[in-house]
């Protein structure tokens, strides 16, 4: 992982969303449920085996002491209930451990745009800082030409409230910039950041894999199918094979059990409707799921097409807007142009390095938008 190490390197977006993973609560709380889960499905499981029974003891009768021991072993073999409640907690594990999978992948995307948006925030920074400084220099240019009287000081007061405007813009730049690092220190459970490293582009998916919420889903269906099958099996009667012995040579016994037990005369019929319910409802939120991340995947890849293509458009706006201004500027010293289109220029030119940071900001949110909603992992 590569992190801040007292000032010496610089927090990347690989070592923000590889922290993401392992300090968000949401996540570590989903691992935790998933290991529980498991743990139960195993008990599950092995209460299935065999059951052995010790018993040992003294009795007595008429004075008389009497000293009795016994050792038993039994198997379910029959009970059906037992066996489709155990398959159904598998089920519910496997999607707890699909739905960590999932939790963890957010919290690495929320990360990755907190990173993104810190990033953002920094060059939107950088723009403000550019963009007042070109604001000043002309504004004390207009106010040379004020004072020699080549301008009007209405164009002087104009060139100087856009100075004031462009000082307003870097302060909220400023602050966007800190509450943008904040946010990410809160996220990453970091008391300082130090310097960001700008994200490489990120690339866009080359196909969709399956989303961890979908597999999660899916098993979710499945332990709801187990569960009706376990309602309609309370029908059934139970069975099983017991072997004991007194611990004495020769003294053992088996036998073999069958129960049949009804509580109530509608109990198991109503209980199998409402697992034949819960069976609906799971099927009809994983059919959902699927149409909703179809849907998303392709919405999210046509935004960061969109995007790709403004964010291209923006940058050759800026280095017109760039050229422009130097023109200007140089039409102004020889006499063929005013101030008053100068003052154009630089609000054109301040308005083009703004979008395109939008612009960028735009883009590189349209991306990750496309690689989570495709469950594209993070390399470690």
């Amino acid at each position: 992982m590569i992190l801040l190490v007292a000032g010496a390197f610089a927090l990347t977006l690989s070592g923000a969303v590889e922290r993401a993973a392992q300090m968000d609560p949401q996540a570590e709380i989903a691992s935790l449920e998933a290991r529980k889960l498991h743990l139960d499905s195993a008990r599950s499981w092995s209460a299935l085996g065999l059951t052995p029974s010790l018993s040992l003891g003294r009795s007595y009768t008429g004075g008389a002491s009497v000293e009795t021991s016994s050792l038993s072993v039994s198997v379910g073999a029959l009970d059906a209930v037992r066996w489709l409640d155990a398959a159904q907690r598998s089920s519910l594990a496997k999607a707890a451990g699909f739905a960590a999978r999932g939790t963890a992948l957010d919290a690495q995307y929320g990360a990755a745009q907190l990173f993104v948006n810190a990033v953002q925030a920094e060059r939107a920074l950088s723009a403000a800082v550019l963009n007042e400084r070109t604001a000043s220099e002309i504004s004390s240019a207009v106010a040379a030409r004020v004072a020699a009287g080549l301008d009007s000081d209405l164009l002087g007061k104009s060139a100087e409230a856009a100075h004031l405007v462009a000082r307003a813009a870097r302060a909220r730049s400023e602050s966007r910039v800190r509450q943008a690092r904040l946010q990410l220190q809160f996220a990453l459970q970091l008391d300082d950041l130090g310097e960001l490293e700008p994200p490489d582009t990120l690339e866009l998916p080359a196909e969709a894999l399956r989303s961890p919420w979908l597999d999660a889903a899916k098993s979710g269906t499945d332990a709801a199918r187990w569960g009706h099958w376990e309602a309609a099996a309370g029908w059934l009667p139970a069975g099983g094979l017991a072997a004991s012995t007194g611990l004495e040579a020769l003294s053992w016994s088996v036998a073999l059990t069958g129960t049949w037990t009804l509580p109530g005369v509608v109990g198991p019929a109503l209980r199998e409707r409402s697992r034949a319910l819960d069976v609906r409802i799971a099927e009809l939120s994983y059919n959902t799921l699927i149409r909703k991340l179809a849907t998303a995947e392709a919405v999210a890849a046509d935004q960061a097409t969109t995007a790709a293509e403004v964010l291209a458009a923006q940058a050759a706006r800026v280095e017109l807007a760039e050229a422009a201004l130097s023109s200007g500027q140089a039409r102004l010293a020889a006499g063929v142009s005013d101030t008053l289109e100068l003052l154009r220029l630089q609000d054109d030119l301040a308005s083009a390095r703004g979008d395109h940071v939008a612009a960028e900001l735009e883009a590189q949110t349209a991306i990750l938008e496309a690689r989570r909603v495709s469950a594209m992992p993070w390399a470690n």
